[in-house]
């Protein structure tokens, strides 16, 4: 049967496809998710529903408690006073991503994104009939304001834009000064809606990032707990918002998933308490750890140049003067039996460098970022 144009040349992603070359003996280094067990009190609370035959629906719009929690910490996180009812739970973060463009997408309508971002906010814009235009990043991976404001004044009709911080995959935290441009800028278009992927929030080495929610007009807010408890699978997200926006964002949950997995929604109560706290305080202490091995390893090889992550857990060097993106990271696999993400996998100006994943243990990590530094100069 051949398939709706909208979805034509749609293909599983650029990550998926390399993650599907590991065999048991691979080091993967392109997996985004923390290699730590979930929280306990998280894993407790999951066994108590499962257990107690806690499997029916919850409300579309997601479980009172949980929205309860979601809005208290964002709250507090940002100076707020929302309710319960400007939160939708979702089939995770991405769920949420792909509500917002089916409720409020127009086929022709432009969204902005950063070049270089994750590879799915590309795909659910145009598999909802939109159009995108990329906005460029610094050497540094902050968002290039002047070129931001250059692309809204070229297309002054975008609807949506995006912010990723701390970024897949870059692993930049987007300065309070940077974010604070953004939306000045954005707030001078009326119709534009900002998007903030906030999934990564709790996994930062420095800088805390800032949500722009605190300064944008329109904004969405998403973010998970997918990456904060390593509780990939769980598949708990949610979006925040005016609950003008809300409302359709319900409707098309509704007619996605019907709600998130009411289990996980269950669980996932757990994960905005103290010991849930303690457990993201220990993985950013681990993480920052990491960040400073592949840092201090790779800037040893002349010939790339690479970035300190400041969140979530990648980093992205500079691999051009070895080739494309896509020739290296096989390279790479091929030689070494490292797994790695080639950036193509996040845009066209990604092609200059690799993902690399630093979420795993920090003894693995030296071992390996020795072995990649003998595969760089044998490759010189």
């Amino acid at each position: 049967m051949k398939t709706a144009e909208r979805f034509s040349g749609i293909e599983i992603s650029e990550i998926r496809k390399m993650n599907a070359l590991a065999n048991a003996e691979t080091i993967n280094l392109g997996i985004g998710q923390l290699p730590d067990l979930l929280p306990e009190c998280v894993r407790e609370a999951g066994s108590k529903a499962f257990s107690g035959g806690v499997a029916r629906y919850t409300a579309n719009i997601g479980d009172i408690d949980l929205r309860k929690a979601v809005i208290k910490e964002f709250n507090r996180e940002n100076g707020l006073d929302y309710s319960c009812e400007n939160v939708v739970i979702t089939n995770g973060s991405q769920g949420a991503i792909w509500n917002i463009f089916a409720a409020f997408l127009n086929a022709g309508d432009k969204v902005l994104l950063p070049n270089i971002c994750f590879s799915a906010y590309e795909t659910i814009v145009k598999i909802h009939g939109g159009s995108v235009i990329f906005y460029k990043l610094t050497a540094d991976f902050q968002i290039d304001i002047a070129d931001f404001e250059a692309c809204l004044k070229a297309n002054p009709d975008v609807k949506f834009t995006l912010i990723n911080s701390p970024s897949n995959p870059c692993g930049s935290v987007v300065s309070a000064d940077c974010v604070k441009k953004f939306c000045e800028i954005a707030n001078k278009y009326d119709n534009l809606c900002v998007i903030s992927d906030e999934v990564y929030n709790k996994l930062y080495f420095g800088e805390i990032p800032l949500s722009p929610a605190r300064f944008a007009r329109n904004f969405i807010a998403v973010n998970a707990i997918s990456k904060r408890c390593a509780a990939t699978g769980m598949r708990v997200g949610w979006a925040i918002s005016e609950e003008s926006t809300i409302k359709p964002l319900v409707v098309a949950n509704q007619y996605t998933s019907s709600c998130a997995n009411s289990i996980s929604q269950l669980a996932a109560v757990q994960a905005f308490g103290e010991e849930a706290e303690n457990f993201c305080a220990k993985v950013r202490k681990d993480l920052a750890k990491n960040a400073e091995i592949v840092y201090n390893s790779l800037s040893q090889i002349p010939e790339i140049s690479v970035v300190l992550p400041q969140g979530a857990f990648y980093c992205m060097p500079n691999i051009s003067h070895f080739g494309t993106s896509r020739e290296l990271a096989l390279k790479l696999f091929n030689e070494c039996n490292i797994l790695t993400i080639p950036g193509i996998a996040f845009g066209a100006d990604g092609d200059k460098f690799i993902r690399i994943s630093f979420a795993v243990e920090s003894e693995i990590l030296e071992i390996v970022t020795e072995r990649i530094k003998e595969f760089f100069r044998k490759n010189i």
